[in-house]
């Protein structure tokens, strides 16, 4: 959103919708080549059935497509044509510390096995879901922001600005909160829904 937003890619909203189209050709053709490789796990009709007539209909569009917005041999893994790491630098250095403090970290938990849980205490794992969760707010609160600003919701939404400002102390509050109730303290932090919820510290 922050790439779009800042205009940091060229033709970005073009190729955020071309990108998906391309994953989706990816999958079929994926699907395509397993079950033509492996008749026997098929069955009439065949399960790629569906992928086929995609691939019939519409590779050729988005072959050319990609090949318009990324250069006739890409093959994007992402819609920006950078890695993670590069998407950071594109934009400034507080969203490049964000991506790289916990790059290998996140990675750790999602797709190394066993590298980043390996004889972790049930304290520790609650601490992690926190830390996890205290990110996506993080990135959940820019793109409030970001929406903020390219839909105008302020003029619309009374009070926008005001509600962000209250929303970005709930982090702070419930990882103290937690933290207090792992010591056995009771729970001090409320939300109180309304037209407008307004977060409280007992």
């Amino acid at each position: 959103m922050e790439l779009v937003h800042r205009d940091a890619i060229p033709d970005a909203v073009e190729k955020v919708i071309a990108f998906s189209d391309w994953q989706k050709l990816k999958a079929a053709r994926r699907r395509d080549e397993f079950f033509t490789k492996n008749p026997d796990l098929d069955k009439t009709p065949s399960k790629a059935t569906v992928h086929r007539a995609f691939i019939a209909s519409d590779e050729q569009r988005i072959v050319a497509l990609v090949a318009k917005l990324w250069g006739p041999k890409a093959k994007p893994e992402h819609w920006s044509g950078i890695n993670l790491i590069e998407r950071g630098q594109k934009l400034d250095k507080d969203v490049e510390y964000m991506v790289m403090q916990d790059y290998d970290r996140r990675n750790f938990y999602v797709h190394t096995g066993l590298t980043g849980i390996f004889n972790m205490s049930k304290e520790n794992f609650e601490q992690l879901c926190m830390f996890a969760l205290t990110q996506v707010g993080e990135c959940m609160l820019k793109e409030l922001v970001i929406l903020g600003k390219e839909l105008k919701l302020a003029q619309a939404i009374g009070g926008y600005e005001q509600s962000l400002e209250a929303i970005k102390k709930v982090q702070t509050f419930a990882f103290a909160d937690k933290i207090l109730q792992m010591n056995g303290e009771p729970p001090r932090l409320f939300m109180h829904l309304g037209k407008r919820p307004i977060v409280t510290l007992s």
